[in-house]
């Protein structure tokens, strides 16, 4: 049970390290695009034939990127349980999954950050908050991981640790 503590306590601690990365990045994101791209799209009118089509790429793929990444995940997911695996592999897949579902959200939160700065429109924050209350569905908790992977035993030691 020590192993799989450590494993359990890694697992939960990588996948909030991601998960903040992500936040850190859309900071410095919104900083960028205040900055560096606003001068440049302040100068370009609203009603300019690409800025149309910048808003339907960003809205098509907010929309998208939701559900595609979380079938994905779960569908991954219920792969990892089938499979019953050593706890360790299913820790890694985990987290694997985790991540590669917390970087295509946060992917898409991070570009909304920086187009509304650059841009001052209001709907890129819309579309930002969309993907952003898909971001918080991807914040790791150490019970979420316990009823994900359905872990049993006596899992006190992992849930106080």
């Amino acid at each position: 049970i020590c192993n799989m503590n450590y494993n359990f306590k890694n697992t939960y601690r990588k996948s909030m390290l991601i998960f903040y990365i992500i936040l850190g990045i859309s900071v410095v994101a919104g900083l960028f695009g205040y900055f560096v791209l606003h001068p440049v799209f302040s100068k370009i009118e609203p009603t300019n034939e690409g800025y149309y089509h910048l808003n339907s790429v960003m809205i098509l793929a907010t929309l998208a990127s939701i559900p595609f990444t979380l079938k994905y995940y779960k569908n991954e997911l219920n792969k990892i349980i089938e499979d019953n695996e050593e706890n360790e592999v299913k820790f890694k897949r985990y987290f694997k999954n985790a991540t590669i579902r917390t970087c295509i959200i946060g992917s898409i939160v991070i570009l909304n950050v920086m187009l509304f700065f650059a841009t001052n429109d209001k709907f890129y924050l819309f579309c930002l908050g969309i993907s952003f209350c898909a971001l918080m569905f991807c914040i790791t908790g150490k019970q979420k991981i316990k009823n994900e992977l359905e872990l049993d035993g006596d899992f006190k030691t992992l849930m106080n640790s």
